[in-house]
């Protein structure tokens, strides 16, 4: 039954076997799903919009669970659950909780908790405010963060770039690296990491870690490469192949198989 009201349409009962792919202008109480895809605008949806073989794409919508096998894609909306199994998830001044995008996830001026790629990166943008709070983000094929307030962003396969916001830990097989930002730990089992204009715990690369740019950091180290340290304040240095040391401050520097140099610019 329909009830109508100022130009609306209100659904009291499921929709699964709908096969119309393109709604506007409703608020369904039920669950919306269409084989080939499903386009929305300014809908409101209280179960779950669903493709089984197509995309979903929504503007100006309300919704709670959304799933497209071949992508979503959202733009100013709402929605708890978002995933798609064979394709990309994309989201531009929207409010979401869980993402999950097998091929990729792109966040611009987006909130999320839990962001998730399978197969690919995460690169999410928050613009000129920091987007929400403690979020938890992984990316196989490497994470990218403007402005974020992250709790933890790893990549297994690829690199973790931080700029702005707060990050509690980075993991980044292939590297690390951070700008403008605060963080607890920054760590690449693979890669280098480096760090500018930062403030934050440790920073740990394999293959080499550099600090710069009047960042102050409580450690630093490399098992396997050289630590460079530039106009920065750095408690305890290690690193295999060398430290070298300018215009900075620290505690301690040491070097297993390598030479500790340390410099300071002349006074003028």
């Amino acid at each position: 039954m329909w009830n109508i009201s100022t130009g609306n349409v209100f659904y009291s009962a499921h929709t699964h076997n709908r096969s119309k792919s393109d709604y506007s202008n409703e608020s369904i109480k039920g669950s919306l799903s269409n084989r080939d895809g499903l386009r929305l605008t300014n809908m409101t949806v209280g179960g779950e919009s669903s493709s089984s073989m197509g995309r979903v794409d929504a503007v100006d919508s309300h919704l709670k669970s959304v799933t497209g096998r071949d992508g979503v894609t959202l733009r100013n909306s709402s929605a708890t659950d978002v995933r798609s199994s064979m394709g990309r998830v994309n989201a531009d001044d929207c409010q979401l909780r869980s993402v999950q995008g097998r091929d990729a996830v792109t966040l611009t001026n987006s909130s999320a908790k839990d962001v998730q790629s399978s197969m690919g990166r995460v690169h999410w943008d928050g613009q000129k405010e920091p987007a929400t709070e403690n979020a938890i983000v992984s990316g196989r094929d490497g994470v990218s963060l403007t402005n974020v307030r992250a709790h933890r962003a790893t990549s297994s396969m690829g690199r973790v770039t931080v700029h702005g916001g707060t990050c509690k830990t980075l993991e980044g097989r292939d590297g690390v690296e951070g700008t403008s930002t605060t963080f607890g730990k920054a760590t690449s089992s693979m890669g280098r990491a480096v760090v500018t204009q930062c403030q934050g715990g440790r920073a740990e690369g394999r293959e080499g870690v550099v600090v710069t740019d009047h960042s102050t950091l409580n450690s630093a180290g490399s098992s396997m490469g050289r630590a460079v340290i530039s106009d920065s304040t750095v408690e305890d240095v290690s690193a295999r192949d060398g430290v070298q040391m300018t215009n900075s401050l620290g505690r301690k520097a040491e070097s297993s198989q390598g030479t500790v140099t340390i410099s300071c610019k002349e006074s003028e």
